[in-house]
């Protein structure tokens, strides 16, 4: 079973990605902002992190470097969930690192197939 850490400051975020990948067989556990998410990191480990770009304190391009520059967790996978789709937004995604960038209001096809591609190998 793959463990995932969903980060999102919007409850109903949460929900939708559990409902969408309903049957991949996959734990969950909640943080609800960045600093949360590497209290989270520091206790267990993660086969991939889905995050929010835009939450307030640490936003999910910083998440991301944080995690890639800890060596216990830099071959987590970050997906990053935004409706920010700005071409300089998603190369800053990508050079922190991030696995895949989706965007918002979300696709389910489009994140089944990449949390499949990134967590379910």
């Amino acid at each position: 079973m793959a463990r995932v850490l969903l980060v999102d400051d919007t409850k109903i975020v949460h929900q939708l990605v559990r409902i969408h990948l309903t049957g991949l067989n996959l734990e969950f556990d909640d943080a609800y902002n960045g600093q949360e998410a590497l209290d989270l990191l520091n206790e267990n480990r993660y086969d991939v992190v889905i995050s929010d770009l835009n939450m307030p304190g640490l936003d999910g391009i910083a998440l991301c470097k944080k995690i890639k520059s800890n060596p216990r967790h830099a071959l987590t996978n970050v997906i990053l969930l935004t409706s920010n789709t700005a071409a300089d937004t998603r190369v800053a995604a990508i050079g922190a690192g991030c696995a895949a960038f989706l965007e918002k209001p979300i696709d389910q096809s489009a994140l089944v197939s990449t949390v499949k591609k990134h967590a379910c190998n």
